[in-house]
């Protein structure tokens, strides 16, 4: 229950906090005990979101004032949802040949240059093909991110995809491709164990805060 005081009102809530989904339905609401009791909101639940009354609340009721075990384990549950999400989005954000949207303006000779000579640095001696230049980037490549481009270099022994990204005007490997280059790298040399995988999750990029 949640007692409101504003400038000659009181106001009284009653909120149901689901701790292990982060969620909060309000189920009455009113002037007093008797009429929050009396009233049947019945909202369905929604995120608690960082920064609102609701999620204030729901650290109180989940976090805080717990026992220590089941604060403990409120906080290994809220660790492995996070780990879940971040594995969640390094899944959608694997490079990939987009189609679309193309950008506006056709690639340039210079651009063209640009990305031959990015790609010879990554896979010398290559035939490189360009595909389309699309516009947009993933957040975590930053705001400076403007497009991207998917190439192919063929090499006798093997052919080797990439995403560019146009960042600051200048074509180059983002932070995304980059992570994951990083991650066919170690998975060459086998499986990768947890002690492997989790540092490397660690160090994905993340977006810059609005």
């Amino acid at each position: 229950m949640v007692r409101r005081v504003g400038p000659g009102s009181v106001h009284y809530f009653q909120n149901s906090y689901d701790c292990r989904n982060r969620s909060v339905s309000h189920s009455g609401a009113g002037d007093s005990l008797q009429a929050m009791q009396r009233s049947r909101l019945d909202y369905k639940s929604t995120p608690t979101i960082r920064g609102t009354p609701d999620y204030d609340l729901w650290v109180v009721a989940c976090v805080t004032t717990r026992p220590p075990e089941e604060k403990m384990r409120a906080e290994r549950i809220a660790a492995m949802d996070a780990q879940l999400r971040v594995e969640q989005r390094i899944r959608e954000t694997q490079p990939r040949r987009r189609e679309g949207p193309l950008r506006a303006a056709n690639i340039t000779d210079k651009e063209v240059q640009k990305i031959r000579s990015v790609a010879a640095d990554l896979a010398p001696g290559a035939i490189v093909n360009i595909g389309g230049v699309v516009s947009g980037c993933p957040c975590e490549d930053g705001p400076a991110c403007s497009a991207q481009v998917w190439i192919v270099a063929f090499r006798p022994e093997k052919s080797t995809g990439l995403l560019l990204s146009r960042i600051s005007r200048e074509w180059t490997v983002g932070p995304v491709q980059q992570w994951w280059l990083e991650y066919a790298a170690l998975q060459s040399r086998g499986r990768l164990s947890i002690d492997e995988q989790d540092p490397l999750n660690d160090r994905f990029p993340v977006c810059p805060a609005e």
